[in-house]
């Protein structure tokens, strides 16, 4: 068995971005030989894979698979071919601090209670930049505190094993409204199993903090991502706390109430019709 499972899905031209990230992985103080690198790319062409051309190590541990458009499904396409102790969910943009995979496994090794963690996360050209506003100390994950996104995430494989999918009716590039909330779905669902999870502040991935435009893409990626926040939390009521799930709701109401700009109302505007819309959606369903 290796002992780390890569899970790398990937859609559009990212020759650029794939290439940062084979060199981080390339450089990686771990073992490249107790590594696996599951690509599942969603294009119909190959051409993302001729990246791997310039680093031959990093080719011989990848197992390349093709799927389906859809973030969530591609995942599972890779957590089915995963043998690894811990596996991960690296996105296609992200870079690996070279000490990342030596650091998360022997936290592992140290803390055998722990099934999964989330690291920190920085903007590889801005430190003081991040695309995830995370907490300043290490604190545990709970129905309270969700902390982390896909590429800071690292599971056990007794975790994947448990919990075992992906929501396919969540996530980006899905056939739904719902754009987002799969990772907090995968996370929440494992704890319900008794799985125990930790954020780490001092440990970091990489990925460039987006900041959002006034444009067509930031309206559209608004509405996604708050109806899959919809879908998440009445998808999970039976297992948040009444007023957690309730927090949830009151936020999405607060947030136009977070700024003077115009184009700031107007986005979580935008977020409170998504999120309202996610919610209409789910009722008609019944």
């Amino acid at each position: 068995m290796k002992k780390f499972s890569l899970i790398l899905c990937t859609l559009g031209p990212r020759k650029k971005e794939l290439n940062d990230f084979f060199y981080s992985l390339n450089e990686q103080s771990f073992n490249l030989n107790d590594i696996e690198l599951i690509i599942v790319d969603q294009n119909k062409d190959d051409e993302n894979l001729e990246v791997l051309n310039n680093y031959p190590e990093v080719r011989s541990i990848t197992t390349y698979l093709k799927s389906k458009k859809g973030l969530s499904l591609s995942r599972n396409v890779g957590m089915s071919n995963a043998t690894g102790e811990i596996v991960c969910f690296p996105d296609d943009d992200c870079i690996y601090e070279e000490n990342i995979l030596s650091s998360v496994y022997e936290y592992f090794k140290l803390n055998q209670g722990i099934s999964f963690i989330s690291t920190n996360s920085q903007d590889p050209e801005c430190s003081s930049r991040s695309l995830v506003n995370f907490p300043k100390f290490d604190v545990g994950i709970n129905t309270r505190h969700l902390i982390g996104c896909s590429f800071t995430l690292f599971f056990r494989h007794d975790f994947i094993s448990s919990v075992k999918y992906f929501e396919e009716q969540m996530g980006v590039g899905t056939h739904t409204i719902y754009g987002a909330g799969e990772e907090h779905d995968f996370m929440l669902r494992g704890m319900s199993l008794g799985h125990v999870g930790v954020f780490i502040h001092d440990l970091f991935v990489y990925h460039p903090a987006k900041g959002e435009s006034f444009k067509v893409t930031s309206f559209k990626r608004r509405l996604s991502y708050s109806a899959g926040l919809a879908y998440f939390l009445f998808k999970n009521r039976g297992i948040l706390e009444r007023k957690v799930f309730f927090s949830y709701i009151l936020n999405q109401f607060m947030l136009i109430f977070t700024s003077c700009k115009p184009s700031k109302i107007l986005l979580n505007l935008t977020s409170l019709f998504g999120f309202t819309r996610g919610v209409i959606y789910l009722l008609l369903r019944r």
